[in-house]
């Protein structure tokens, strides 16, 4: 359960306006941008936020958007990507056809890496509903709150 607060914690922190955006590399602890060197070394097109005392770095790397969450000791917290509904796991597409009949996916999904758990955030929507779900990798789906 703790995982699960710090997961939602930082993911809430993702979404949140940041107290700063900076393209100015001086502005982040060197111990982050090392950090964040290390993990990402071929990222491309960096620019950093900050949030009480996170650094979210927005980068491409691989072909994707990617964000990365860091304390300020350099701790690499969290990462997430938009993919395409395509993307999503098989055990998850199949999950939502049989648990969510009659809705369909929206376009989009983010992949969310945290405490070396993935987790998948999408939304399936009908004529009456849209639900936000999260689930796991093998398809163990429920509403996000």
């Amino acid at each position: 359960m703790k995982k699960s607060a710090i997961t939602l914690t930082t993911m809430a922190l993702f979404f949140a306006a940041s107290s700063f955006t900076t393209k100015n590399r001086e502005d982040v602890p060197e111990r982050v941008k090392s950090a964040f060197q290390k993990d990402f070394t071929t990222a491309l097109n960096v620019s950093w936020e900050k949030n009480d005392n996170l650094y979210f770095a927005n980068f491409n790397w691989n072909a994707s958007d990617v964000k990365a969450a860091f304390n300020a000791d350099g701790d690499l917290l969290s990462t997430s990507r938009k993919i395409s509904i395509a993307q999503l796991p098989l055990k998850i597409t199949l999950a939502i056809e049989k648990k969510y009949k009659g809705y369909r996916l929206e376009d989009n999904a983010m992949e969310i890496i945290s405490d070396d758990e993935t987790t998948y955030h999408f939304a399936v929507k009908n004529d009456a509903k849209e639900l936000n779900l999260i689930s796991n990798a093998n398809g163990d789906i429920s509403e996000s709150k």
